[in-house]
């Protein structure tokens, strides 16, 4: 994380996949430590790289405990917390959890507002559902750094985008094609307005990079050249991508060399506004 996270530059965000159990029909075990304990360590020792889930699973978690839990990582990052939540890919895991969360997608809603509750602000109104009630002028404490929290909407929940605009700060999505892609920011920019608008939000893309040792190496779905993976991921920013989250995982060579050509070949092209271009030095 240092690493990731030196003086003076705003890398990328790093997701940290929540609520996540291994499921052997996916392939992998998930996120292997909780979460939240996991956030902790990036929050203190790092000052300027964004922090987040992508996703938590929210029907199968209290949303007073999640609300406490990120709220806290943002306390401590301050104010680097990027709360994604989704209703989860993985239904074999679901039963885990008991009765309660058999309905995940169905349950989405009134966790959200319940979360959002807790987290969008000071708390003048009560709140009740069938998650539990909370009286005029109860919240948490300490809340948000900023009094609200940004919560994204990581896919699409069994909701229409109309929803997501509504009520979430931000869409992340899956990785498509640039074309598809164009098409669906479009649809997202007409509901939520273009960057610098009063009602605008961003639209983030997450997927897997393994980056080829051939810097040529033409995008495939995997592995790619840093060369023509500037030029796609240049495509999806002017299709109106605001953030890209990548995952390294899928990589057989050391992710510290990896980063380490992201940051020098990638990371310039792509200063966040007001700031010179970010450097990694390894």
């Amino acid at each position: 994380m240092r690493r990731a996270s030196p003086p003076g530059t705003r890398p990328p965000a790093a997701p940290v996949h929540a609520a996540r159990r291994g499921a052997p029909c996916q392939g992998d075990g998930g996120q292997l430590f909780d979460p939240w304990v996991c956030l902790g360590a990036p929050a203190t020792a790092t000052s300027r790289i964004t922090l987040g889930t992508a996703s938590t699973v929210l029907p199968l978690r209290h949303p007073v405990h999640v609300a406490k839990a990120a709220a806290s990582v943002d306390l401590l990052s301050g104010g680097r917390m990027l709360l994604g939540l989704a209703v989860g890919d993985r239904p074999s895991e679901v039963p885990a959890f008991g009765p309660a969360a058999a309905d995940p997608a169905g349950r989405l809603t009134e966790s959200w507002a319940y979360l959002r509750h807790l987290t969008g602000g000071a708390v003048t109104t009560g709140h009740s559902s069938s998650l539990g009630e909370l009286a005029p002028g109860i919240g948490m404490v300490p809340g948000p750094a900023f009094d609200r929290l940004p919560l994204l909407m990581t896919g699409r929940g069994g909701r229409t985008v109309e929803w997501i605009a509504e009520h979430a700060d931000g869409w992340l999505y899956s990785a498509l094609p640039p074309e598809i892609q164009r098409a669906n920011t479009a649809r997202w920019r007409r509901l939520t307005g273009e960057p610098g608008s009063p009602s605008f939000k961003p639209y983030a893309q997450a997927g897997y990079l393994v980056l080829d040792e051939n810097p040529r190496a033409a995008p495939r779905p995997l592995p790619q050249g840093w060369e023509p993976l500037l030029d796609l991921f240049k495509t999806y920013e002017a299709g109106g991508v605001d953030q890209l989250m990548l995952n390294l995982r899928l990589n057989s060579r050391p992710a510290q060399d990896v980063m380490a050509e992201l940051a020098a070949h990638l990371l310039p092209h792509f200063p966040t506004p007001g700031r010179p271009p970010a450097r990694l030095h390894i």
